[in-house]
Formats: C-alpha cells, sequence, structure tokens
C-alpha cells in the first residue's frame, strides 16, 4: 500500500521518514480514506515511543516528474526518523533488565497509541 523512503525536510532542514501512498491504491477512496485516517491518528498522538508526524500532503507534478517513480497526487506523510536501530538488532547486545526495559517501554507505546 504504502512506501517508507528516508528524505530531508526542506523547511525543517532534518531527515525524516516518508511514508507514500504508492500502486493502484491511489485510486481507490477507501484506501486514501485509510491513509488520512492514519495521518490524523498519529498526528494528535505526544508520546516519546510514538515517531511524531512532521507535515503531510500529496505529491505534486515537479515532485512527480524528477523522482521518476512517484505519480501526482499520492498522499504522503512526513514523520520523525527513528534511527536507533531495530530491537532484533540491540536484543543480542541487551542483559535481561535491558530487554525488560525495551520490551515495557513498547508496551507502553502501544498502551498509549490504542
Amino acid at each position: 500500500m504504502a512506501e517508507v523512503w528516508l528524505a530531508r525536510h526542506r523547511t525543517q532542514k532534518v531527515d525524516v521518514a516518508i511514508k507514500i501512498m504508492m500502486g493502484r491504491q491511489v485510486k481507490e477512496r477507501r484506501f486514501l480514506q485509510q491513509f488520512a485516517e492514519e495521518v490524523r491518528a498519529v498526528a494528535a498522538l505526544d508520546h516519546p515511543g510514538i515517531v511524531m508526524v512532521l507535515d503531510h500532503g500529496e505529491v505534486d507534478e515537479a515532485a512527480a516528474e524528477a523522482s521518476r517513480q512517484l505519480t501526482a497526487g499520492c498522499p504522503w506523510l512526513a514523520m520523525e526518523l527513528a534511527s536507533g536501530g531495530s530491537l532484533e538488532s540491540e536484543a543480542s547486545r541487551l542483559d535481561w533488565d535491558g530487554i525488560r526495559t525495551s520490551l515495557l517501554a513498547t508496551l507502553d507505546a502501544l498502551s498509549f497509541f490504542h
């Protein structure tokens, strides 16, 4: 349904993750509505374990032409870049207390989200 790209936010001058809706779903109203609902839901959250939404919009003609991969009108979401690595990569270096701390932080963010 979507791809996530590494990008640089022009205005804020920070690296971000850009989630862009791709493919034929862009032409289907229900997928566009789901994407818009995701943007609203995540943008309303303020928690240290959940990435912040920084911006959103639709791919314009100039960006579509320059990329040669995107289609004008595709919705996108710019979010804080979570560059700390994966839990899988960290797990081998953590002792039980570290694993427990990471697990509790993850569960706290999940609970907040729901």
